[in-house]
C-alpha cells in the first residue's frame, strides 16, 4: 500500500486554507480532502499555531466572529464565577454575624431577665421602615409577625404612652409638694388616683421612673440634741405600749432646718397611732414659747374632749421640761413621758417624722431664702403628708385616714427587737 504523499505548505498557504475552512463552514475532513492534507488534525494544529489577528480576513470572517464570541463568553463566565465566590463568602460571613448577634441577645435576655425580641420588635420594624424604606410587611416577617400584629402593637403602645405621660405628670405634681417622696409611695398614691386596675405593677412603675430619671438618690443621713438643765425629768411611760387608737400617744421633737439667713427650728407634735402631724411651729429660736404653740395647735385639732388618757412623749429637752409647757400639759390631764438618757430609740416615731420632712422635702430643695419661704413650703408638705402620703407602718394608708380609725394597724414590716433586752421598739 502506497503512503499518501505529504504536501508541504508555506505559512501563507496554511492561513489561506484556514480562512477558506472557516468562511465555507466545511468540516475538517472535507477541508483535508479538498487540499489533500495528510490528516484533518492538521487543521487543529494550524489553528493553535497562528494568532487570531493573522487569521482575520474581514469583519465577516466567521472564525473572527466565533473567536470574539468565545473570548467574551469566557470572560463573562470568569467574572460571574468570581462574583459568585465573593457572594458566597459574604453570605457565610453574614450568617456568622446573625449567629453572633442572636447569641449576644440570648445572653442579655438570660442575665438581665428581659425579653428583647418580644419587647422591642415593634420599634425595630418602625426604624427599618423609616430609616431603610423597608416595607412594613417585609420587616414584620423578619421577626415572625404579620402586619396586623404590628399595627395592633402600635395602637397599644400609643395608648400606653398616653397613660404613662399622665402618671408622670401627676407624679411630678406630687413631687412639687413632696420632692423626696419615694417610688413605692408614689405608686400607691397613683393607684388610688387612677385606680389599681389602670396602673402598672410596682416594679414596672419604678422602671418607668428610672427611664424618666425620676428615681431619687439616697439622701445622706444628718443628725442633732441638750438635756442638761434644772427642770424635772419625767419617766418613760411608753415601754411596751400597744397602740390601738388615735390620741393615745403624742410624740414631740424639735429639728433644725438651714436657710440662707441661718438656722430655723421646727417644733412638731405627731400622733403616734396615725402618724398624723397634729401641731407644728417654725421659729428662728429654740424658745419654749414656740414649742408651746405647736402643742396648742395639736390640742385645738384633737379637741379638748378627746384627750383622755393621752400620753405626751418627748426627749428631755429644756423646752419640754419648762414650767409653762408642763403646766399646759397638766391643764388638760395629759400624762408626761420622756426618753431615758442615751436612748433616742425611745422617741423613734418623732425622729422618723423629722427624717421624712428632711429627706422628702428639705434635702431636695435648694437652700431657701428665709423663714417665710420655708414656712410656705412646709405648710404645703405637711398638708400633703397628712392627707395623701402613705406609710408602710399604716398598711400604705395616709395619716388622716388612719386618724379616724382604731384597732391594730396592718404594718408591712416586722417590729424591731433588740437582742439584749428583747424590748420591742415602736417604729414608724
Amino acid at each position: 500500500m502506497k503512503s499518501k504523499k505529504m504536501n508541504r505548505y508555506t505559512d501563507s498557504e496554511r492561513l489561506s486554507i484556514l480562512r477558506d475552512h472557516f468562511e465555507t463552514g466545511s468540516s475538517r475532513a472535507s477541508t483535508a480532502r479538498k487540499y489533500n492534507l495528510a490528516t484533518p488534525s492538521l487543521i487543529n494544529s494550524w489553528i493553535n499555531r497562528f494568532r487570531f489577528e493573522e487569521l482575520e480576513l474581514s469583519s465577516d470572517c466567521k472564525y473572527s466572529q466565533e473567536m470574539k464570541k468565545k473570548q467574551e463568553t469566557t470572560s463573562t463566565e470568569s467574572s460571574l464565577q468570581s462574583r459568585i465566590r465573593d457572594l458566597e463568602k459574604a453570605l457565610a460571613y453574614s450568617k456568622l454575624e446573625v449567629l453572633a448577634l442572636n447569641t449576644l441577645i440570648d445572653i442579655a435576655e438570660k442575665q438581665e431577665e428581659i425579653t428583647i425580641r418580644k419587647k422591642y420588635w415593634g420599634q425595630a420594624v418602625k426604624q427599618l421602615h423609616e430609616q431603610h424604606s423597608l416595607p412594613i410587611q417585609t420587616a414584620c416577617g423578619l421577626f415572625g409577625h404579620c402586619r396586623q400584629a404590628y399595627y395592633q402593637l402600635k395602637t397599644n403602645y400609643f395608648e400606653r404612652s398616653m397613660r404613662e405621660n399622665q402618671w408622670i405628670q401627676v407624679a411630678k405634681e406630687i413631687r412639687c409638694q413632696a420632692p423626696g417622696v419615694g417610688s413605692i409611695k408614689l405608686h400607691k398614691q397613683l393607684s388610688e388616683i387612677f385606680g389599681a386596675e389602670h396602673m402598672i405593677g410596682r416594679d414596672a412603675f419604678i422602671k418607668l421612673l428610672r427611664k424618666k430619671k425620676m428615681v431619687l438618690p439616697a439622701p445622706k443621713p444628718r443628725h442633732t440634741t441638750n438635756s442638761n438643765h434644772r427642770f424635772r425629768k419625767y419617766k418613760n411611760l411608753i415601754k411596751g405600749i400597744q397602740l390601738n387608737r388615735p390620741n393615745q400617744l403624742w410624740v414631740a421633737d424639735i429639728t433644725y432646718i438651714d436657710t440662707q439667713v441661718g438656722f430655723t427650728y421646727l417644733h412638731i407634735i405627731t400622733d403616734a397611732y396615725s402618724r398624723r402631724i397634729m401641731g407644728w411651729k417654725l421659729a428662728e429660736t429654740l424658745k419654749a414659747e414656740h414649742t408651746l404653740e405647736a402643742l396648742r395647735m395639736a390640742i385645738s385639732y384633737a379637741g379638748k374632749n378627746n384627750l383622755t388618757d393621752l400620753i405626751h412623749h418627748s426627749d428631755r429637752g429644756v423646752q419640754y421640761c419648762s414650767t409653762d409647757y408642763v403646766n399646759e400639759l397638766k391643764t388638760y390631764d395629759i400624762n408626761i413621758s420622756m426618753t431615758e438618757d442615751s436612748k433616742p430609740t425611745d422617741n423613734a416615731i418623732a425622729e422618723r417624722v423629722n427624717g421624712i420632712i428632711k429627706q422628702e422635702l428639705i434635702y431636695r430643695l435648694k437652700l431657701v431664702k428665709d423663714i417665710k419661704e420655708l414656712e410656705v413650703k412646709l405648710s404645703s408638705f405637711i398638708e400633703y403628708y397628712n392627707i395623701r402620703r402613705p406609710h408602710m407602718s399604716l398598711g400604705m394608708q395616709a395619716p388622716d385616714k388612719v386618724y379616724l380609725q382604731s384597732g391594730q394597724q396592718n404594718r408591712l414590716w416586722k417590729p424591731r427587737v433588740f437582742k439584749k433586752s428583747k424590748q420591742v421598739i415602736i417604729q414608724p
